[in-house]
């Protein structure tokens, strides 16, 4: 019975004053290494802020592009013994066989090269998007293994709000309906749009999971803040 009336005073409150909500990003992750190799720079310290494309986690990669260089002038070395080839097949100095034996080395030379720049590329991991860094697991010239966990970032360009409401209101939400948001501290405000609803009720307390994705909102509004929700007309 106390339960109960502590459960009818809960959502008189929040009929009155909103519905709570939790601002979450939804680009989060912890970037782990695809090398093994010593590291030598990284740029960002806990909490701040990055743009896309920006240099993380650089890697010492000197011997990985000497393995390069080295792959590149094989190569040309290959293209021209082939080219070398096809002249003299032409002229019956050689057989078939040795012109297409010429030609898969290129070829196996040229798929070689084509791993090296990819494993130069890993050299420099750079951000998948706008964020901060929530902590760096990692020291600069320290050496590190493949999987070996780097960093952990986290958006702040693409929001959500985790909403609770009544299930007696869920009538009055609908997909597309616009919403407002103010954060405890009343300095976040934040405005979206409902893009989910939970296909279930929690059985305890009678509330259901709205989502909603936050499209304009200032510099206050950070995954982690809580506040109160709004809906607009449906």
């Amino acid at each position: 019975m106390f339960f109960k009336l502590v459960l009818l005073l809960y959502l008189l409150v929040i009929e009155a004053f909103g519905y709570r909500a939790l601002v979450e990003a939804t680009d989060q992750g912890i970037l782990s290494s695809e090398l093994a190799a010593k590291i030598i720079k990284i740029p960002f310290k806990n909490g701040e802020a990055f743009s896309k494309g920006d240099l993380l986690v650089q890697y010492d990669c000197s011997l990985i592009k000497l393995q390069k260089e080295k792959i590149e002038a094989e190569l040309v070395g290959l293209k021209t013994k082939a080219d070398s080839y096809t002249k003299m097949f032409k002229l019956n100095s050689i057989g078939e066989l040795d012109l297409i034996l010429a030609n898969v080395q290129v070829k196996t030379k040229e798929a070689e090269l084509k791993m090296a720049n990819i494993t130069v590329e890993k050299c420099e991991l750079k951000a998948p998007y706008d964020g901060k860094v929530l902590k760096n697991m990692v020291h600069e010239y320290e050496y590190v293994g493949e999987q070996k966990e780097l960093i952990s970032i986290v958006g702040t360009k693409n929001l959500e709000l985790n909403i609770l409401i009544p299930s007696k209101n869920l009538s009055s939400i609908a997909i597309g309906q616009k919403i407002s948001f103010v954060s405890d501290e009343k300095i976040g405000l934040a405005d979206g749009v409902v893009i989910g609803i939970d296909p279930s009720v929690d059985p305890v307390s009678q509330t259901i999971r709205i989502r909603a994705k936050l499209s304009n909102f200032n510099k206050y509004i950070v995954p982690g803040i809580v506040g109160n929700a709004q809906f607009g007309k449906k």
